[in-house]
């Protein structure tokens, strides 16, 4: 996946020999952002027409927009999200409805869209994508846009910024050479200088010792053919999409050691907001970035580049300053910042087959003040055959519990299971909203500081309890809420999704059984495939555990996600337990521990035992 964001500033497209820098050939999926866009159409037109000329073959567009009645705080443009994937990859399409009919007929068509539209909303269908954060329904998470934040965390003045980008430059020049045409990226793929014919081994063949070494690197475009030669390695893992950074291109230069006083990207990091937030949990928690080693993306003269050349002598702050906007007709000041942005997630059990390989910024396009920044991901999945017989027709309402559908014309339907999830032994400890959960390994947190949960027999008014009912002590609301400043609600229900939708080859299926019920406003109980949503008080979860079961097609990638919702409403946090572990010990009882949040904000901890069972049908 090529994923890509930019900020236009209400200029022009760029010209198609910077976009053949910027968005290299050879992805299966391509993923573009923009902000402040005025020509939306052309600049979708002028991407489908680049990225079909230089892999040779068509693509498919997907697209959504906002900004043409947004208006409220002035009009800027378009932001958008386009993907774009290969023609051939895709199993299924959509079609335009043209609407080419007399007026009277085309008013009547869009008056029955109107109130078919009406009637779904006033249905209350059960909305599972609605009620937790997206990035919760989603096996992996791609956010990014010009998020904003600055490197203003420790009050650093723009000349102190500048003269950060000029030394960390200068080092990195005397520690490596470069290569004209050179971009400051983060590129996991590339390697060091290696004999011709030798094997392209992955980033994790580096020591540790480079872990604050960065340098320049190759422009996307140079990087097709280090991609391609460790696109059958393994993937990176989670430690070195933490901690691993920018190394030489197999087109560049020997690397030479660092010095022992090395001036890296991550020292500048230290100024950033939205590292900030994010090591504190009070924002996009458990979302990854990976390592930055290009110089903030804004605020940035138009037409000015950090161009590589320019390290053939040692670059000066009046140099750098001369491509950065500090200081506005107004007479504001602004510093120069990284608020240009990719982050991603994956949920549990899954963040090992989803990894960052290139993060970069395209320095050589000059039609904004801002630069866009790019990522290359590259992502395990688990392919199925597509064919006729893959998808069962949907089950009709008369049918008998133990009726196997047909697939599409009269093929077999996939074979089924019934699998159990039950959550037992849970504990809830729930805090502040900016509490940071992330003491190291072996130390005890204070308790003083956390809302606690604790095991007991029974479950008095005002009490959270856990469900281990090995008659341990109770902390009561009024108790909980002196050490913590905040009160309990009584009442708290559990609201369940097992399997996700992403999960479930069922779930159209399940959709239209629920529509069903409402229109004969009464539920089939020999529907098959019933809700994989469930609603629980907290109070007989804590006793008895929750257990859920439902019919699916076999696999292993599965999770349950569970909302904890006050009378009121209101969300005191989401979280989604990965069930690998359990599925290869049927029936038998794991720990789990999952990090509740609401927005992307930690709120607590769930921790408890969870087990799966699975029977064929």
């Amino acid at each position: 996946i090529f994923a890509s964001t930019f900020n236009m500033a209400e200029g022009a497209v760029p010209p198609p020999e910077q976009l053949e820098q910027w968005i290299p050939k050879g992805h299966d999926i391509y993923v573009i952002g923009v902000q402040e866009c005025i020509d939306l159409r052309t600049m979708r037109h002028v991407m489908a027409s680049h990225l079909q000329r230089i892999n040779g073959k068509e693509f498919v567009e997907y697209g959504r927009e906002i900004g043409r009645t947004e208006t409220l705080l002035g009009y800027h443009g378009f932001i958008a999200i386009t993907v774009y994937v290969a023609a051939d990859d895709v199993h299924a399409g959509h079609f335009h409805m043209h609407l080419d009919a007399t007026s009277k007929g085309k008013s009547k068509i869009k008056k029955r869209h109107h109130d078919g539209a009406n009637i779904l909303t006033n249905m209350h269908l059960q909305s599972i994508e609605n009620e937790f954060d997206c990035h919760l329904m989603a096996h992996h998470t791609i956010f990014m846009g010009d998020l904003n934040y600055r490197l203003t965390a420790l009050d650093a003045t723009p000349d102190r910024i500048l003269h950060m980008i000029t030394d960390v430059i200068n080092n990195n020049f005397r520690t490596t050479s470069y290569k004209r045409g050179q971009v400051f990226s983060h590129n996991q793929l590339l390697t060091p200088v290696r004999s011709e014919g030798s094997p392209a081994p992955i980033a994790d063949a580096f020591s540790n010792d480079m872990d604050d070494t960065y340098m320049l690197t190759q422009s996307p475009s140079v990087l097709e053919a280090a991609a391609a030669a460790a696109s059958t390695s393994s993937l990176p893992s989670r430690h070195h999409r933490h901690h691993h950074v920018a190394v030489l291109s197999p087109l560049s230069s020997v690397y030479t050691a660092p010095s022992a006083v090395e001036v890296s990207w991550r020292s500048l990091l230290e100024h950033d907001e939205l590292k900030a937030s994010m090591d504190d949990g009070t924002i996009f928690h458990d979302f990854d970035e990976a390592s930055i080693a290009f110089p903030p993306t804004y605020r940035r003269v138009l037409g000015q580049a950090l161009d590589a050349r320019w390290t053939a002598s040692p670059l000066t702050p009046a140099r750098v300053a001369s491509v950065y906007t500090t200081v506005l007709g107004d007479g504001r000041i602004r510093v120069p910042s990284y608020t240009d942005r990719i982050l991603f997630h994956s949920l549990p059990g899954l963040r090992d087959r989803f990894a960052c390989v290139q993060y970069s910024s395209a320095e050589f396009i000059g039609t904004s003040d801002h630069k866009p920044v790019s990522c290359g991901f590259q992502v395990y999945i688990d392919k199925t055959r597509q064919s006729s017989c893959t998808h069962p027709a949907a089950v009709p309402s008369s049918a008998s519990h133990d009726v196997a559908p047909t697939g599409f014309g009269g093929g077999p339907a996939p074979l089924t299971t019934h699998m159990t999830v039950y959550l037992s032994s849970l504990t809830i400890h729930l805090g502040p909203a900016l509490e940071k959960f992330n003491a190291s390994d072996g130390e005890e947190g204070d308790s003083s500081d956390i809302m606690c949960a604790t095991p007991a027999p029974r479950l008095p008014t005002g009490s959270i309890a856990s469900s281990d009912v090995s008659g341990a002590s109770i902390s009561t609301a009024s108790d909980v809420a002196k050490s913590v400043g905040m009160s309990i609600v009584d009442g708290m229900q559990v609201r369940s999704v097992f399997p996700l939708p992403c999960e479930d080859e069922f779930a159209e299926e399940r959709k239209l059984g629920e529509l069903a019920d409402q229109l004969v406003f009464h539920a089939n109980k020999q529907r098959k495939f019933k809700s994989t949503t469930k609603h629980s008080a907290w109070a007989s979860v804590a006793v008895h555990g929750l257990k859920q079961s439902v019919v699916l097609t076999p696999r292993k990638l599965l999770h349950v996600a569970l909302n904890f919702i006050l009378p009121s409403g209101t969300t005191v946090g989401q979280c989604v337990i990965s069930l690998t572990e359990a599925s290869y010990r049927n029936g038998r009882k794991v720990d789990f521990v999952a990090a509740l949040t609401v927005g992307g904000r930690r709120t607590g901890e769930l921790l408890g035992k969870v087990s799966l069972s699975v029977q064929k049908r």
